[in-house]
Order: C-alpha cells, then structure tokens, then sequence
C-alpha cells in the first residue's frame, strides 16, 4: 500500500511540473521569426543572362582598328602602338622599357594557364607602396577583342598614367585561384590614369569588383554584366579623388559574412563604386570624388553600407574624436532601378556585430553632396527587425548625407517602427559646426 501511494505521489509531482512548464512555455519569450524580404548571398545570380548578352553583342560586331598580319608597328593618334596577340609582354621582346610601350590586340585572347600579370604592387592598398612597385605607364587598347580562358590571373596589377581602353571580358573567363589577389578582375591598383570602354562579362567575385583602388583616376563608360559575390562593387572598389562617369552594372552583387568566430564583413557594397574616400586621406591635398550619369540595375545584397551606386563616402569622422570631417566627393544624374536587399546571413553574426547601424539607400548608403538621382528599385530585408540588431539610417536616396538636391525616389520605404531616421529621401542629414 505504501508502494502505490508514493508512486501516486510521484505521478501528481510530475503532472504538476508538467503543467508548470507548459504555462512558462506559454508565457516565455516566443523565438523571432524572421518576416522580412532578407535575401542570402546569390540568391539573383543568374550566369546564362551575360552569357545571353555577349551573345547578342558578338552578333552585333564589334569594332576593331584592322592590322595587317606580320606588322611590327602601327601608328594611332601619333603614337606608336606595338600588335600583340597575347598579353604576355616582357622585356626580352620589348626591350627594358617594355612597361612604357604602347601595345595593341590583333584578336581575342586565350589566357588560359597564364599566371602573369602586367605591372606589379607589393600592396594594392593606399599608403601602402614599395620600392619593388613596378607599375605600367603605357597606353594599353584591348580594340574590343575578348579575354577568355581559365587562369590564375587577372590583367594589369598596377597602373600608372597609363590608358588602358576597349577591353572586352568574356563569361568565358574564369580566375580560377588568385592568391593574395582577390581583390579585383581587371586592375589591383590604378593611379593617373584613364580608364575606359571595357565591357564585362564575367564573374566579378572578391573584393573590389573590376577596378579594386583608383587614385585620381577617370573611369569611364565600363559596363559590367556579371553577377559577383564577397564582393565592395560592379567597377571601382575603392576611389580617391577622381571621376567615375557613364558606367553601368547590370550583375548581382552580394557583400561577405562568414561565422561568428572569424568575422569577415565587406562593409561598404556599391553597384557602381563600394568606397569613396576622402581626397587627402594620405596626406596629399587633391580634389574630391566625382560619380556622374551612372546607372544600376542589378539587385544588391549587403551589411553595413549599401547603396544602388556607391556604398559609402567615408572618412566622415576624425580619428579619436565625435567631430565630422566632410567629403565633399558628389554624386550626381545617377539612377538606380535594382533592389536593394539586407544580407539575410547577417544574423549569425554576433551581438557586438548586430549592434552596428545600417546604411542603405537607393543611391547610396552614407552618402555626401547627392544632386539630381532617381531610385526606381526597392529597399528589402527591414520589414521586421530582430530585437538583437540596431537599425538605423535608412532612405530612398540614401541612409545619411551632407545634402540631397532635386534627388527622388520612386518607391515608398517599408521599414519595421522599431528602426530610427528613416525617410523616403534621406535617413538622416548631417550637421556639424565644424567641417574639415
């Protein structure tokens, strides 16, 4: 008897803490569901779309300054230009000087195997030179005949007061491991010099997109067709005083997002350039940036800083202090008609991760002097926001800036209350009795 009545007790006790637990199970914190229109790296990528592109351009022709077989030298506008049928110049054909010549294709190239590149930089990065930095100087015409092949290269590591046009990249080009190089596909460093008439349309994955530094350099009607991930930008990584004018992107772009234990971010992602910097970063006075007449019509996938055409125009606050420093670096007759999209992976970062704001915008995310831009496309991914993240500075043209002119957007945000500045032009306007 005394057996069943303590089993019985036995049975009440865990009938009663059954119950206790169902009615915490009720009352307790329910787990976020994520609503919003996130989207995960790669989600839009679609390679048969430059395929088909390329495709039709090849049909259409493509022009090319015709050179006899068997020429050693032809003259264009004045200069000297050496016929070449790969890129494989050195100087035991082209004399000690070989990197200050001027050179021309006579056809479309295979580089498959190749693991050379023209020109060379110890570190890509601003303020980061070498003595063994041995940059091109010449003047480089790719006369619109393709690059293709599977390689361990790109084109040009370091430029400098070079001219380097009409250069086509195939979707049949693949950069199958670039080392230390993942930044870039078409040039690591770029500085004085011209940039344009290049045509992409390959994958543009890793870093800095086709141009990965630019320093007070003229980029100028580049078209980018292909799709890219862990990636800043479609054309120019990073700039630094100088003139990005005429460029189009139409590929799919997502920024990174490993882990939480090695975070890796790309903070700043631009359908047209990732970063802007301030004009005197390393010291050196020189004019600010200028991003005109460019269009995006790819969607993008970020972080931190996102916009349709630039991600970022950086530099605004001075090191060790709440001060703003401006940059005075201008975005103007800029349009944006892809979506832009909050990188779903985000949330398996960390607190201390989630806790930075957001920068989005149509046009750019941390903006500066915006004038005369038009945002088609729509901001996604901040229907419903996590109780962890910290959401700020959101607009239809941008997240934050110093001034937007005559700039409107087409598309009405949709943005979860909890969010702070957000607006249909812009998150928030900058003010500061100081400016640098």
């Amino acid at each position: 008897m005394k057996s069943k009545k303590l089993i019985s007790i036995i049975i009440s006790l865990c009938m009663v803490m059954t119950g206790i637990m169902c009615c915490l199970g009720c009352d307790g914190e329910k787990p976020y569901v994520d609503t919003s229109n996130a989207a995960v790296p790669g989600q839009f990528d679609n390679p048969e779309i430059a395929k088909a592109k390329e495709a039709e351009d090849d049909a259409a022709g493509r022009e090319h300054i015709e050179i006899p077989e068997g020429t050693e030298t032809i003259e264009i506008d004045g200069e000297i230009y050496y016929p070449i049928d790969s890129l494989d110049i050195d100087s035991y054909t082209y004399g000690s000087d070989y990197l200050s010549k001027n050179y021309i294709l006579t056809g479309d190239v295979d580089i498959t195997g190749d693991d050379r590149y023209i020109g060379e930089v110890y570190d890509f990065r601003f303020g980061n030179f070498s003595k063994f930095d041995i940059p091109f100087t010449g003047k480089f015409n790719g006369n619109n005949y393709k690059i293709y092949g599977v390689c361990e290269r790109y084109i040009f590591d370091y430029v400098r007061d070079a001219y380097i046009t009409n250069f086509v990249l195939s979707s049949d080009l693949t950069v199958a491991n670039k080392g230390r190089h993942t930044e870039r596909t078409l040039c690591a460093r770029a500085e004085n010099s011209v940039i344009k008439n290049i045509v992409n349309y390959s994958r543009v994955d890793g870093g800095g997109g086709l141009i990965s530094y630019a320093l007070n350099c003229r980029i100028e009607n580049v078209i980018n067709y292909g799709d890219g991930k862990d990636s800043d930008a479609a054309i120019v990584g990073k700039l630094i005083s100088g003139t990005v004018s005429n460029c189009k992107n139409y590929g799919n772009f997502s920024s990174r997002v490993e882990g939480n234990s090695k975070i890796q971010l790309s903070d700043s992602l631009g359908g047209i350039v990732g970063e802007v910097w301030l004009p005197n970063v390393d010291g050196v006075e020189r004019d600010s940036s200028v991003i005109e007449n460019c269009d995006n019509y790819g969607n993008i996938i970020g972080v931190i800083y996102v916009g349709g055409i630039v991600g970022e125009v950086s530099g605004h606050y001075y090191y060790g202090s709440d001060l703003l420093k401006e940059n005075k670096s201008i975005i103007r007759n800029c349009n944006n008609y892809g979506n832009i999209y909050r990188n779903k992976n985000f949330e398996n970062l960390n607190n201390y991760y989630r806790a930075i704001f957001k920068y989005f915008g149509g046009i750019a995310g941390f903006g500066s002097y915006i004038e005369n831009c038009v945002n088609e496309g729509n901001i996604y991914g901040f229907e419903s926001i996590h109780p962890k993240d910290n959401i700020r500075y959101i607009g239809g043209i941008t997240g934050v800036a110093w001034q937007v002119t005559d700039c409107k957007n087409n598309n009405k945000l949709n943005v979860d209350s909890r969010a702070k500045n957000t607006d249909d032009i812009c998150g928030y306007i900058l003010k500061s009795d100081k400016r640098g």
